[in-house]
């Protein structure tokens, strides 16, 4: 299977329209149109990398985003913990759902961001502080 960052080397199958996927250098989730639209909310499609038709979710943060909407979807060993970790660096995510988001975590993204999303995380920390 192709993906956004290679050939996976290992599919899970999380729900049809739903897959986990690795590459030998990096992986992540991949949803299709059909499932995202009916399953994830807009803050959550957003939140996702464009890919063909559907969604793609990095495996180092973007990926919590799935599993906050839909935890039931995932293997029984998946770490809550590191999933909501993972999750507080998603800011517009978090902030567009309503979720909490940290200042520091706003400031350490700023120190590596530019453009539009500098502009979206500055926006977004005048409304917390």
């Amino acid at each position: 299977m192709d993906t956004l960052w290679g050939h996976a080397d290992r599919v899970t199958i999380l729900a049809k329209g739903l897959t986990d996927v690795n590459t030998p250098s990096h992986g992540g989730i991949i949803a299709t149109k059909c499932w995202g639209e009916a399953n994830l909310s807009e803050a959550a499609r957003n939140a996702g990398e464009k890919f063909r038709d559907g969604w793609a979710y990095e495996e180092d943060c973007k990926w919590s985003i799935v599993y906050y909407e839909h935890p039931e979807l995932f293997p029984a060993g998946t770490n809550r913990a590191a999933a909501e970790s993972a999750l507080s660096w998603e800011v517009e995510y978090c902030h567009a759902v309503g979720l909490p988001v940290k200042a520091d975590v706003i400031n350490h993204l700023l120190r590596f961001t530019h453009g539009a999303r500098r502009t979206n995380l500055l926006n977004i920390l005048a409304t917390i502080m």
